[in-house]
């Protein structure tokens, strides 16, 4: 039987960190191993040596590649922490073994064949792992969850499986199921970051045989069911009122007083917003992809909104097209005044969209970047359309076309289909100088909707800055940022004229 202690900290605060668990330590250990999960190391070896945790202690890869850890495992200096490296497994005296998976996404896309084989045939009691499970996001309708990790827990099969999934962390523990082929029971548990308001840390006993008696609370296990390769939806269903033997999937309905992006929701951050036209908005990025330049003190990450509460571009109108819409038009406004500011800062544009019938409130995310990063477009976008192509067997095909006119038939063809789709329209510092791709989207399948930040970042070479939780700036510095993107947009901005 082994006594494990698992946690999440705030890498600034270790020493205090030290201080509680070697009391607990002393008062309801000794606690064998202890892991730390997350990003839990200081950029800098140094201040570790104020550090003193009295048992030994395991630290799991985080999200982030630390300089001065590398790939392997090793011992900090200055501390008894021990760095596990970027995935492996560790077997204790007692037999326990523990699997620990790198939390670098990058990592996991190019190494995930090498992984499987350097686990394949061993037991697994802890797994580790920095982001969650696709299925159990998915589960718990989460906007974030990783397939490889879906493919490690199948395979490994352990008895707990630790996540954080953000760099904040939240604390979730579902109940356990177990695997046919094996009977092993599996429980999860993600938690929350030091000093979150969530819990950080979780102790528990394990034997190295693993449990086969199923616990009373068992559940369906959400990797052997359909759900992992069909997306759950936030959906519910009601009888068709001519036929009570069919159903019909509506979607959940949002109302604009919860809807983050509605003026009229009590609690809409209005910090953010830069300018309020008659049938749209902007505002700057939460979490923003782009960094201020040597020209342009604030990211520039900006977003256009409607005004009214509208899934998609396509439902805003009945029998006309798209484009001759007042809503249209004003969206447009508002893009060619982008283009034209931050083309004064020596910059490009990408306008993303997800124009999508169940989506909750339509929106275009605007992002200002180097022009030179515009001759790699196509082919990241081509790359990382055949990753979600090939390797994500649960997301709709991206096949996209590419046009230079906007009043191209087919073109026109696409955004008055009433159908679905996603696009990203370049801008090469002239509104003149326009590429537009575009793809249909199946709605009856999974779409990632985080894919126009992670092909932008793998452009701009930022992959630490796909997750928009890792970049969230105080209300402070948002506050500065709005006020500063103000000031240098007010000769630009349409809506205060006359």
């Amino acid at each position: 039987m082994a006594k494990i202690i698992v946690l999440h900290p705030d890498a600034s605060k270790l020493s205090s960190i030290a201080t509680k668990i070697n009391a607990l330590n002393k008062k309801s250990g000794p606690f064998d191993p202890i892991i730390l999960i997350g990003d839990a190391l200081p950029e800098e070896e140094e201040t570790l040596s104020t550090v003193r945790f009295e048992p030994q202690i395991l630290c799991a890869p985080g999200s982030q590649s630390l300089k001065y850890v590398g790939d392997d495992h090793r011992e900090l200096e200055g501390s008894n922490i021990s760095y596990l490296g970027k995935y492996g497994t560790l077997t204790k005296a007692d037999g326990i073994t523990i699997a620990f998976v790198t939390g670098d996404e990058k990592v996991l896309d190019d190494e995930m064949e090498q992984i499987l084989q350097d686990l394949r045939g061993k037991k697994v009691d802890v797994l580790i792992t920095y982001q969650w499970p696709y299925a159990i996001a998915n589960e718990r309708e989460l906007f974030f969850g990783n397939t490889n990790i879906d493919r490690i827990v199948r395979q490994t099969q352990p008895q707990y499986h630790f996540a954080v999934g953000s760099n904040v962390g939240k604390f979730f523990e579902r109940p356990p199921f177990q695997w046919s082929d094996s009977l092993t029971n599996t429980r999860f548990i993600s938690l929350g970051e030091f000093e979150s308001g969530d819990k950080w840390i979780y102790a528990f006993n394990i034997n190295a045989t693993q449990e086969l008696k199923p616990p009373a609370n068992l559940t369906p296990n959400p990797f052997e069911t359909e759900e992992v390769t069909q997306p759950k939806k936030r959906v519910f269903e009601e009888p068709l009122a001519d036929d009570t033997s069919k159903k019909i999937r509506l979607r959940k309905v949002v109302s604009p007083e919860n809807c983050f992006f509605c003026l009229s929701n009590p609690k809409l951050e209005s910090h953010m917003i830069i300018s309020i036209g008659e049938h749209a908005y902007l505002t700057i990025a939460k979490g923003p992809l782009t960094r201020p330049t040597r020209l342009m003190n604030f990211s520039g990450h900006c977003i256009i909104i409607p005004v009214a509460h509208i899934p998609s571009l396509d439902s805003s109108y009945d029998n006309k097209s798209v484009v001759e819409t007042p809503l249209y038009n004003e969206i447009m406004r508002y893009q060619v005044s982008l283009v034209k500011f931050f083309d004064s800062f020596e910059l490009a544009t990408v306008f993303f969209q997800i124009n999508k019938a169940d989506s909750v409130h339509f929106h275009i995310q605007c992002f200002p970047i180097p022009a030179d990063f515009l001759t790699k477009f196509s082919s990241v976008l081509e790359r990382k359309s055949k990753y979600n192509n090939e390797k994500l067997i649960q997301n709709t095909k991206l096949m996209f076309q590419k046009f230079e006119d906007t009043e191209d038939p087919k073109y026109l063809e696409f955004i008055d289909s009433k159908k679905d789709y996603i696009s990203f329209t370049l801008f090469n510092r002239s509104i003149s100088k326009q590429e537009v791709y575009i793809t249909y989207i199946d709605c009856s399948k999974s779409l990632d909707l985080q894919f126009g930040r992670r092909v932008l970042a793998d452009l701009l070479q930022t992959p630490k800055r796909i997750k928009w939780d890792k970049c969230k700036q105080s209300r402070t510095v948002e506050e500065q940022e709005t006020e500063a993107f103000k000031e240098k947009f007010k000769s630009y901005d349409f809506t205060m004229e006359g």
